[in-house]
C-alpha cells in the first residue's frame, strides 16, 4: 500500500487539460487551504511525481509555473518552498468575460464575439476555464482569487458592479475600453488614431465636408472616435459636423434616421461620412439608397470595423480594421503575467485603414 500523503491521491487525467496543469492546480489548492503554509517546505519532484502518478518532468514543470507566479520559492540546495509573502497571488483557474450585453447576444455580436470567441480560444490553449457573466446580474459566487475578471466595454456608470467583480477576483483587467479614472489595467485599440486615419484617407481624396456618424455616445470608444474625427477636421483647416448618435441599431431609432436624412439633404450636405460604426455604416448606406444617393459617387463612407456580413453589400465597404483576436490575446497575458500592473495603465494596438470601394475622390 502506497504511503498516505498530504499530496492526495493520484490525479485523474483530463483530455481538456495538460497533465502540468492538473500537477499546477493541485498544489495551488494545498497551499490555498493551508496544508502549507508560508515558508513551509515541499517534498521533493520525485515525491511529488510518484503521489501524484506523473513524471519528474511534468512536476517540475508546474513547479516552475509556480514559481514564477511567486506562490513558491526555491533555495538552491535546499528545497522548494511556499513564499513567504502573503500577497503572492495563486495562478489563475479561471476567467470570466464581462461583457456590456446580454451573454446570448453577446455571442452573436460582431465586436462583443471576436473579443469572447478569442479570449476562449487563449483560455483553451493556457488550460483555463472560459466562461462569460451577465453585467447586470453577475454570478459573485463563481468568482474568487483564482479567478480572472475581463470587463469587456464596460460603461463607466457600471463602475460599482466592476469593483465588486475586483474585490473578489484574483486579477482584472478591462479589455475594448478606456475611462481614465479606470483603477485596472487596459487593453484597447487606439480609436483616436483610427479616426484620424479615416479622415485622412477622405481629406486624401479631395473631400472637405466630412460628416460625423456614430452610436452610443457614452461609449468610451465612441467618445475616442469623435475627439479623433474632431482634431484632424480642425488639424486639416476643416469644419466639423455637429455629432448625430444612433440610440438604437435596430432600425427603430426613427429620430436619428430623420437628423441623418436632413444631413444627406441639407444646406450643406457632406461628400463623405465616418461611420464610427460598422452597423452605423449599414444603417448610413440604407438611407441614402432611399434618397438615391449614390456610393461612393455622391457620397463615400467610411466604417469602423468590418464583420463579416460586409462582404454581403455593395459597393465594398473601406473600413478601419481592429485588432481585435491580438487585444483578447494581451488582455489575457496581462492577467497571467503582472503581478501589480501600474495603475491605469493602457496598452493600445494600433488599427489599420481598409481600402475598399465605398471611398472615391470627390465628386466634381
Amino acid at each position: 500500500m502506497s504511503p498516505v500523503t498530504p499530496l492526495g491521491d493520484p490525479l485523474d487525467r483530463s483530455p481538456d487539460k495538460p497533465t502540468h496543469q492538473l500537477v499546477r492546480e493541485r498544489l495551488e489548492d494545498l497551499v490555498r487551504q493551508g496544508v502549507y503554509e508560508p515558508g513551509s517546505q515541499l517534498p521533493g519532484e520525485p515525491e511529488i511525481a510518484a503521489a501524484l502518478g506523473v513524471s519528474r518532468m511534468t512536476a517540475n514543470r508546474a513547479i516552475l509555473a509556480l514559481v514564477a507566479d511567486g506562490v513558491l520559492e526555491r533555495a538552491k540546495g535546499k528545497g522548494t518552498f511556499v513564499s513567504q509573502s502573503p500577497r503572492a497571488p495563486l495562478g489563475l483557474r479561471r476567467v470570466v468575460g464581462v461583457a456590456n450585453e446580454d451573454p446570448s447576444y453577446a455571442w452573436e455580436d460582431f465586436y462583443f464575439g471576436v473579443l469572447l470567441s478569442s479570449l476562449s480560444r487563449a483560455c483553451q490553449s493556457e488550460g483555463l476555464e472560459f466562461s462569460v457573466l451577465d453585467r447586470l446580474h453577475p454570478s459573485l459566487d463563481q468568482i474568487d482569487d483564482s479567478t480572472g475578471v475581463v470587463l469587456i466595454a464596460f460603461p463607466h456608470h457600471q463602475q460599482t458592479v466592476a469593483r465588486e467583480l475586483a474585490d473578489r477576483a484574483g486579477r482584472v483587467v478591462a479589455l475594448g475600453c478606456s475611462w481614465d479614472d479606470f483603477p485596472w489595467p487596459t487593453v484597447d485599440s487606439d480609436n483616436i488614431l483610427g479616426a484620424g486615419l479615416a479622415i485622412e484617407h477622405l481629406a486624401g481624396l479631395g473631400h472637405r465636408d466630412i460628416a460625423y456618424v456614430g452610436a452610443f455616445p457614452e461609449d468610451s470608444n465612441t467618445q475616442d472616435r469623435w475627439r479623433g474625427y474632431e482634431v484632424q477636421m480642425q488639424l486639416r483647416g476643416l469644419t466639423p459636423y455637429r455629432p448625430l448618435f444612433f440610440s438604437r441599431m435596430d432600425g427603430s431609432d426613427e429620430g436619428t434616421d430623420g437628423q441623418v436624412m436632413d444631413l444627406l439633404t441639407g444646406p450643406r450636405p457632406p461628400t463623405a461620412i465616418f461611420a464610427a460604426g460598422a452597423e452605423v455604416a449599414l444603417r448610413i448606406t440604407s438611407l441614402a439608397r432611399r434618397l438615391d444617393i449614390r456610393l461612393p459617387l455622391d457620397l463615400s463612407i467610411v466604417a469602423y470595423d468590418e464583420p463579416s456580413y460586409f462582404s454581403l453589400i455593395e459597393p465594398a465597404m473601406t473600413t478601419i480594421r481592429q485588432p481585435l483576436r491580438e487585444m483578447a490575446e494581451n488582455a489575457l497575458q496581462i492577467l497571467l503575467r503582472d503581478r501589480t500592473p501600474p495603475p491605469g495603465m493602457v496598452v493600445r494596438h494600433a488599427p489599420t485603414l481598409v481600402v475598399q470601394a465605398s471611398t472615391a475622390p470627390v465628386h466634381p
